[in-house]
């Protein structure tokens, strides 16, 4: 029988396909208070990893940092997303004035410090990951993009139009400087990113289109945590009727999207369409806030049993709200163990 792994050796074996004790698990939320106020918010994000037991941390931080650094206006409530109001990008003139930032000072400088308590509170052996948008969704940020809006791609996608040049420069100058900010991130202690596509899936964009203004820029980044020895980076590619083929070949470890959209690959699509190791499975919309218990844990064998519990992480396939009960977490944690036992009896799960 093997042996207990500590978090970290799970989560490589993981990555690398391995057999491992027990599947690894993390998830990741929104609290939108707590996220306004850097200086609590290491203390919480170590709180909730330490709560439910998880395999690495993920630090989810406010979609309005970006927007905030390049100067727009930005309020604040303690129980929905920050709100953008007054926005720097409203011409292409707007788009060829953006320069690169400091990254140590600001509200990124805030941002690494927080990587500073983050490693500080788990020791040297444990993982965690910085979150960052795109530069692509950046832009559309700072062009005055509102979440869940037409207007958090329809602004850009002006530009592309009429303007593409200018938007190029504006995008290089985004990735630069989130390039800049990764290697602080990596030298306070991070493991690696976690970079979001946010609003940019088949929905909004082209593929040619994304291969112009995405993709040369998303790798710019990841480039950049790669080259500063970053070994843990994720890829989240956001939203329904995404183009999963398109993003197999980024220098991530694993991929992280809403598998369980009728609108997206399955996990065992997925599987062989890459090597890379998959993190997901549970339905973040419904199921993991609604539950009940005994859906979780049969949502959690139906993930098991898509991937063989190989180069797998379970977890959310996009952000969840502060307020899921304890339980649904713990029922999802459990069903990892109880599915290994299930799957050596030769047994049927529930999932299927």
């Amino acid at each position: 029988m093997m042996g207990e792994m500590t978090k970290a050796e799970r989560v490589r074996a993981a990555l690398d396909g391995k057999t491992v004790d027990r599947i690894p698990v993390s998830f990741f939320n929104h609290n939108h208070e707590v996220e306004s106020n850097t200086n609590v918010l290491a203390e919480y994000l170590l709180m909730l990893y330490r709560k439910f037991d998880w395999d690495f941390l993920k630090a989810s931080l406010r979609p309005s940092y970006y927007a905030e650094a390049w100067g727009c206006e930005v309020s604040f409530y303690p129980d929905r997303v920050p709100v953008i109001d007054s926005y720097v990008i409203h011409k292409a003139e707007d788009l060829r004035a953006l320069r690169e930032l400091k990254v140590t000072e600001g509200v990124l400088g805030e941002h690494v410090e927080v990587a500073k308590k983050l490693r500080q509170g788990l020791g040297e052996k444990e993982l965690f990951i910085m979150t960052l948008f795109s530069p692509l969704a950046v832009v559309a940020r700072l062009a005055g993009g509102v979440i869940n809006t037409p207007s958090e791609y329809l602004n850009v996608q002006r530009f592309m139009n009429e303007d593409p040049d200018a938007l190029h420069h504006a995008l290089r100058v985004i990735s630069e400087t989130l390039a800049d900010y990764v290697v602080q991130l990596v030298r306070a202690g991070a493991n690696g990113i976690y970079l979001s596509t946010s609003v940019w899936s088949g929905d909004t964009i082209s593929q040619d289109d994304y291969k112009k203004f995405g993709k040369p820029y998303d790798l710019t980044v990841l480039n950049s945590a790669v080259d500063e020895g970053a070994d843990f980076n994720i890829l989240h590619i956001c939203r329904e009727n995404i183009f999963f083929d398109a993003f197999i070949d980024y220098p991530v470890d694993v991929i992280n999207y809403e598998a369980t959209s009728q609108r997206n690959p399955s996990l065992k699509e997925a599987m062989c369409k890459t090597d890379k190791a998959l993190w997901g499975g549970l339905d973040h919309r419904n199921t993991l806030v609604n539950g009940p218990e005994d859906k979780i844990i049969a949502e959690t064998y139906d993930a098991l049993d898509q991937t063989g519990g190989t180069r797998f992480i379970l977890g959310n396939g996009c952000t969840s709200p502060s307020d899921i009960p304890d339980a649904h977490y713990i029922a999802a944690r459990e069903a990892t163990i109880s599915w290994r036992g299930q799957a050596a009896a030769g047994k049927e799960t529930s999932g299927t």
